[in-house]
């Protein structure tokens, strides 16, 4: 297994890991709907693209899934923790721009790469969890206010953290020998 591998699979672990324990605190924190379990997954996508994300996400819905099994049908549980998260896969169409505007340091562009993948994976997310799956009887129903202003508090919540990770530590978000960066883009000995 290659540096490259074993480093995809590193950040699969964490975020994996992040995921699940960020999943137990958005029951506990507010009455409002908060989702902080996309943040880890979030993240795997900007830097990784989405089809690891996409399998990250189905594997974190699972584990979530088994720890909060009570009883219900499997199909439930899975398709209230498996399918919510699967739209971490929207983050593909916004990596290499993400990886391309913080590499060229213009942080605006790379800010509103972020804000526009957490908004879409967030929509996404909440128009399954609190839309599709309550209309097939998965689920309860919220109001459109509340649901609105949960939406709106975790994006900012989630985007925001993201653009500090960014900002503070682009390291992060951008990996080591990136697929979405030429390998000129990268170097130190090439003056500009």
């Amino acid at each position: 297994m290659n540096t490259r591998t074993r480093r995809m699979l590193q950040d699969a672990l964490i975020a994996v890991l992040l995921s699940i324990a960020l999943s137990f605190i958005n029951r506990e924190v507010t009455p409002l709907p908060l989702a902080f379990s996309p943040l880890p997954l979030i993240w795997l996508g900007l830097r990784h693209g989405g089809a690891l994300s996409v399998l990250t996400a189905a594997l974190a819905g699972v584990v979530i899934g088994a720890i909060q099994w009570r009883g219900f049908p499997i199909v439930d549980i899975l398709l209230g923790n498996v399918l919510p998260l699967l739209g971490v896969g929207v983050c593909e169409f916004f990596a290499r721009n993400t990886q391309r505007t913080l590499n060229n340091l213009r942080y605006s562009s790379t800010y509103l790469n972020i804000f526009t993948a957490s908004l879409l994976t967030l929509m996404i997310y909440y128009g399954i969890q609190w839309g599709l799956l309550p209309s097939i009887g998965i689920g309860t129903t919220l109001p459109i206010s509340t649901l609105l202003l949960g939406l709106g508090v975790t994006w900012l919540i989630l985007a925001g953290s993201l653009s500090l990770l960014a900002k503070s530590a682009p390291q992060l978000i951008i990996p080591r020998r990136s697929k979405y960066l030429p390998r000129r883009e990268t170097s130190s000995l090439l003056n500009d």
